[in-house]
């Protein structure tokens, strides 16, 4: 059932004539229509770690698909990094002018790990965090077989030497051994 503007009652479904339905309030004898936005399919890649899978999906003829903002598919976080309308890659566009949207699964988010191991030598590795894990300057990691500190944090272009930071905004993690 659908709820009428003028009251707030209970709408009675009329007659469907396409996407289009027609109601009547219970209450207020008012008459009015709703239109189902027509979903529209497009293809899209989603990448997880080192695997991309190409697949046809369903999205609403009135959301806008921007670079840069999230959205779910199949109960999985997902970030939009490419909108192609045709040959071109463009920041955004509606679903209808889109060829292909690319994805990047965004339940877990990778960090580098730069770890100076002494003697002026860095050894970088990835790690795999949930996106709202906070990391803070300081803050002692156990990671394989080495207690690390954290001594600095790179995110949002800048490089933290005191403070907090998430994991989707954070590209590397400065640490050094703990003896």
């Amino acid at each position: 059932m659908s709820e009428c503007d003028e009251c707030g009652g209970e709408g009675i479904l009329i007659k469907e004539r396409g996407r289009e339905k027609h109601f009547k309030c219970a209450e207020c004898g008012t008459f009015f229509i709703e239109v189902e936005d027509k979903a529209v399919e497009i293809t899209a890649v989603l990448s997880h770690q080192e695997e991309s899978e190409r697949r046809r999906i369903s999205v609403p003829g009135d959301a806008e698909l921007a670079v840069g903002d999230d959205m779910l598919l199949d109960d999985v976080i997902c970030r939009i990094t490419k909108v192609e309308v045709g040959v071109r890659s463009v920041p955004r566009a509606m679903p209808r002018d889109v060829e292909c949207v690319w994805l990047i699964d965004r339940s877990y988010v990778r960090l580098r790990l730069a770890i100076r191991t002494g003697k002026g030598k860095t050894q970088s590795i990835l790690m795999e965090a949930r996106p709202e894990t906070e990391f803070t300057v300081g803050q002692l990691l156990e990671f394989e077989k080495a207690d690390l500190r954290i001594t600095g944090i790179r995110a949002d272009g800048r490089t933290l030497r005191r403070g907090t930071a998430l994991a989707d905004e954070i590209t590397t993690i400065y640490c050094s051994t703990v003896r």
